[in-house]
């Protein structure tokens, strides 16, 4: 898992426009619960780079990424929509969470985006270089992953775009103090200035409790007791993180950090998106909510 780590900061270090955090959570999914048939058609292909596959979650009307209302699987089928899918325009394969027909039950299901039952629409979002799209599913084929756990696969894939942001946030931590031992006003260096100090300093601290999270939460995941609340921990902070320091370095940089030569903008705009995908930070601290709950329950 170390190297893992190292590849998903170092993508969010550079902005990288993919989705790799998703896409390591839908080849674990496969290899966890996809039949013989199925590891042998997708993993190494998407492993390799050779097709990708975007992870659909959201549904319209509910930000919930376990939503599975209106995604209906029968007979090998589904119908239904799915919004604000990342990367969706240049994957040939989704990872969809369904509902498996009148049940309450929620499975993940490979769908063909080339086939015609698939339509994509583009939207435009704050971040275009995750191609966004909206897709509608009207009787496509589905290949059904017979016992998979979307929340298994959403709190994993939560973990990883975790560690992206961990690495954004670094990066914007490592540009706004070295902007900051650089720009001089009043004849000397900004960083001299307590006012510049602190907002370095509560950069720092939240990047560290985003990082101790998300490295409790990636050992955790291996099937260990308590992944679903260090997941939600690991997630919640790491939005918390890159979403101060994407902010603030936009402020250490001053008129510079509002330019389109500045590299600023590119993390808040990746800062934005990730705070959406994959639920919002109300979803997740509502699940932290929930586990130190079933926890408080155990205890007694």
């Amino acid at each position: 898992m170390d190297e893992l780590a190292a590849v998903l900061t170092e993508t969010g270090a550079v902005a990288a426009p993919l989705a790799f955090a998703q896409s390591y959570a839908i080849c674990r999914a496969l290899e966890r619960w996809g039949s013989p048939d199925q590891k042998d058609r997708y993993v190494e292909s998407l492993a390799s780079g050779e097709q990708r596959c975007a992870l659909a979650l959201s549904e319209p009307g509910d930000s919930s990424p376990l939503a599975t209302g209106s995604v209906i699987y029968k007979d090998g089928l589904i119908s239904g929509r799915k919004k604000a899918v990342p990367c969706a325009l240049e994957s040939r394969l989704a990872m969809v969470s369904v509902r498996m027909g009148d049940s309450l039950q929620s499975r993940l299901a490979l769908v063909d985006l080339d086939a015609d039952s698939c339509r994509l629409t583009r939207i435009n979002t704050i971040d275009a270089t995750r191609r966004v799209a909206n897709i509608e599913f009207e009787n496509a084929d589905a290949d059904l992953l017979e016992e998979s756990d979307v929340l298994r696969t959403v709190s994993e894939a939560a973990t990883f775009t975790a560690l992206e942001q961990l690495g954004a946030a670094r990066e914007c931590l490592q540009m706004s103090v070295n902007y900051a031992l650089e720009r001089k006003a009043f004849g000397q260096v900004i960083g001299k200035f307590q006012a510049i100090k602190h907002k370095l300093a509560d950069m720092y601290a939240n990047i560290e409790i985003a990082g101790g999270n998300a490295a409790v939460a990636l050992d955790r995941l291996d099937d260990r007791a308590g992944w679903p609340l260090h997941s939600a921990c690991a997630r919640y902070s790491a939005i918390q993180a890159l979403e101060f320091a994407a902010t603030e370095t936009i402020q250490v940089h001053g008129a510079m950090g509002c330019t389109w030569e500045s590299n600023c903008h590119l993390f808040y705009r990746r800062s934005r998106a990730l705070a959406l995908e994959l639920g919002a930070v109300d979803f997740w601290s509502q699940r932290i909510i929930h586990e130190f709950g079933k926890s408080a329950e155990v205890a007694v």
